[in-house]
């Protein structure tokens, strides 16, 4: 999936209520602007490149306070191995613009411009290969090598294709003597998800976590698991459910298990990874949703019932 590069490009609003967090700058204590850059631009990159544990470690305490590691990790799809070092090189290619920053009393706001790779672009989407961790993994040593030549060919001849971004706002808070970057998870959209099964169908079917905390435009991966508990081999279609209605259009499921049938054999056990998106217009009092899916016996599934009925009529 190609969700790295608009992770840059989308900015839900920021600060809000931090002036109730016990944050703070030591007394007297002169702004290091230096320190402030390092750490964004080195969350920036590792956000790019899905380095889960590099970004991670460069987040407030009041994030992880929302979002475990693990979490976070799955949420991102992040890379290790050959994948997270390709994705790395492309990383280094992000050019920041000069950084104006704000100081206020218990943050700073950091505005700048950025030039990143467009991993949408299908020579990037080519030479990437699509982003698949699985065939990122499986490059040989010289494979990696050529692949990270190419990425500085491209740059040096000016055919490196690019996104552009003006105005990135960013705000960062002083942990002791550190700078973290502050996402402000806990006034995030909640998206909770709910699993069902129907006709009898023998899978124990639920999803791996039941509640996500998700920015306006923030690309996040999910998973179910299902398990065939039954004696024989089970065909079986999901559908997906989205509340409220009147919000139901504001979540975008980019990609998921419903779009095609699930077989497993008896006791066959798998993981069904969704990719979900808040829209980024979802109006500000769209605060939460709930994501139901739905697994039938395929030949039970709403919609073949629905056509044969209209066939019988």
């Amino acid at each position: 999936m190609n969700a790295i590069t608009h992770i840059l490009l989308t900015k839900a609003a920021r600060i809000g209520a931090v002036a109730t967090v016990a944050f703070g700058f030591p007394s007297g204590a002169a702004l290091a602007s230096d320190d402030v850059e390092t750490v964004l631009k080195s969350y920036l990159r590792a956000l790019y490149s899905r380095d889960a544990q590099t970004a991670y470690e460069r987040l407030s305490s009041m994030d992880h306070s929302i979002k475990t590691f693990d979490e976070y990790a799955q949420e991102v799809g992040a890379f290790d191995g050959p994948a997270l070092v390709v994705a790395k090189a492309l990383a280094e290619q992000i050019d920041f613009g000069a950084f104006e920053i704000e100081e206020a009393d218990d943050h700073v706001d950091v505005t700048f411009d950025v030039t990143l790779p467009n991993a949408n672009d299908p020579a990037i989407k080519e030479m990437m290969r699509s982003f698949d961790a699985k065939r990122l993994s499986e490059l040989t040593p010289s494979e990696i090598e050529t692949l990270m030549a190419d990425i500085e060919t491209m740059r040096l001849t000016g055919g490196l294709p690019v996104l552009e971004s003006e105005g990135e706002r960013w705000s960062l808070v002083r942990e002791g003597d550190q700078w973290r970057v502050f996402e402000n998870w806990a006034e995030a959209v909640e998206v909770r998800f709910d699993a069902a099964t129907f006709h009898d169908l023998p899978w124990e079917f639920e999803p791996v976590r039941t509640r996500v905390m998700a920015k306006h435009g923030e690309t996040i991966q999910m998973a179910y698991r299902a398990r065939n508990v039954g004696d024989e081999e089970i065909t079986a279609k999901a559908r997906h459910i989205i509340g409220p209605d009147d919000d139901a259009d504001f979540l975008d499921i980019i990609s998921c298990f419903c779009f095609l049938e699930e077989t497993l054999a008896p006791g066959e056990a798998t993981e069904l990874s969704l990719v979900f998106r808040v829209d980024y217009e979802a109006p500000d009092d769209a605060t939460a949703f709930t994501v139901k899916y739905e697994f039938y016996p395929a030949e039970r599934f709403p919609e073949v019932e629905q056509a044969h009925a209209r066939g019988q009529r």
